[in-house]
């Protein structure tokens, strides 16, 4: 790539795409210097993705492969997913060896929001050979969490008041955002007890690290940064 232009018009044709015969128009951060064309950049990096989490990795040593994948709806979790069905379904390439339940989270308080996003999770679901389930973020004020109990839409369907009540109590959207987050570790972590699963991936990115470090920080809760996940 000329190094004075970011337009992939002026970009130099010399080198082909190291995955094909197209031009060369993107490079890894790898010691080859490898160049590839997009598409094949963009599958490079998934791999590379899948890969970090494979069997030499995370599920190293005979370690369980049985995770629990945090679906909230972002783009984060999209994308999560997608990697794990597109990783499942390669016969070629089939690094992520694991074998996921999903976790399909509802955060609002709407009853018409939760109404749509519990309709789109069953649309998602039945599309997946994966196991799930559906849990409202809610669940977390549960005394005794129970994932037998049936009776239910969802999971926490009838702690939304308890919910909707301690948001109303607060009066910064600071103070709220940090109680959602705190509930959403809480109902993670006692989801993945409950059903003996000893890995979580969760679907925050590098941004929400950042923006959550800040965060601490303004609170003055700086030190006890590591010991919280994303």
């Amino acid at each position: 790539m000329d190094p004075r232009s970011l337009d992939p018009e002026a970009v130099s044709l010399s080198r082909q795409c190291v995955k094909c015969d197209a031009p060369g128009i993107l490079a890894g951060a790898d010691s080859r210097k490898a160049v590839y064309c997009a598409p094949c950049f963009v599958q490079m990096v998934k791999h590379k993705f899948r890969s970090s989490l494979g069997k030499r990795r995370i599920y190293k040593d005979g370690a369980s492969k049985e995770t629990l994948l945090l679906f909230d709806g972002s783009l984060g979790s999209a994308f999560a997913l997608g990697q794990l069905v597109e990783s499942l379904e390669d016969t070629q390439h089939r690094k992520l060896m694991i074998e996921p339940t999903i976790l399909f989270l509802i955060v609002s308080t709407n009853t018409a929001r939760i109404n749509e996003v519990l309709k789109r999770y069953m649309d998602i679901s039945t599309s997946l050979s994966i196991p799930f389930r559906i849990a409202h973020v809610a669940a977390a004020l549960q005394k005794n969490f129970d994932l037998s109990d049936v009776t239910q839409s969802f999971i926490g369907e009838d702690q939304l008041d308890r919910y909707s009540q301690l948001l109303s109590s607060m009066r910064t959207s600071t103070a709220k955002n940090e109680v959602k987050r705190l509930l959403i570790e809480v109902i993670t972590a006692r989801f993945a007890i409950a059903s003996g699963i000893e890995k979580i991936w969760l679907p925050s990115t590098g941004d929400d690290l950042a923006r959550n470090t800040i965060q601490f920080f303004s609170l003055g809760r700086g030190k006890s940064r590591q010991f919280f996940s994303l």
